[in-house]
């Protein structure tokens, strides 16, 4: 496997098995299938310290310069393309460098959009993908239901910006 890059705006609670599952349902994933894997590492920059999570992306090594286009056009930042409609941006890292400026820009990017989140457990739901049935025959799934619940006085006026699966309770 080898690191082509990473994805920014990520949070330290998303659920890596939800967004490959996600990644992997799209069509142009589907068209040319390759292997890939998502972890969690760390961003820095050699001055001052600075430093911010990222998912990072690996790609079988017959499939680099595919994976590389994939996600380059799949989180673009700016496309909702996360089983929470969040704008992921992909970094390049395969044949590529980043300056300190660079990384400072990258890392106060990723900073702004997912500083100043507060987690909330809820125990006893079962898949987030289930289906269920509101008023007026509405259907939704459950993501969805969380997600679109208002909030003032929020940025967003969303009360909620991702809804996570997590394998355990803890």
């Amino acid at each position: 496997m080898i690191k082509i890059g990473f994805l920014s705006r990520v949070r330290c609670f998303t659920y890596r098995d939800d967004l490959k599952s996600h990644i992997t349902q799209n069509n142009k994933w589907k068209e040319n299938p390759f292997h890939f894997r998502l972890y969690f590492d760390n961003l820095s920059t050699s001055t001052k310290g600075l430093q911010t999570l990222v998912l990072m992306v690996d790609v079988d090594r017959p499939n680099v310069e595919i994976g590389v286009k994939f996600f380059q056009e799949m989180f673009d930042g700016d496309s909702v393309n996360s089983p929470n409609k969040i704008p992921y941006m992909f970094f390049p890292l395969y044949k590529k460098t980043y300056t300190d400026d660079e990384r400072r820009n990258i890392i106060q990017d990723n900073d702004h959009h997912t500083e100043g989140v507060m987690v909330v457990a809820l125990t006893g739901l079962q898949e987030l993908n289930t289906i269920v049935h509101l008023n007026k025959g509405i259907k939704t799934c459950i993501r969805n239901f969380f997600l679109a619940i208002p909030a003032q006085g929020t940025m967003t006026g969303k009360l909620f910006l991702q809804v996570e699966h997590q394998p355990t309770n803890d």
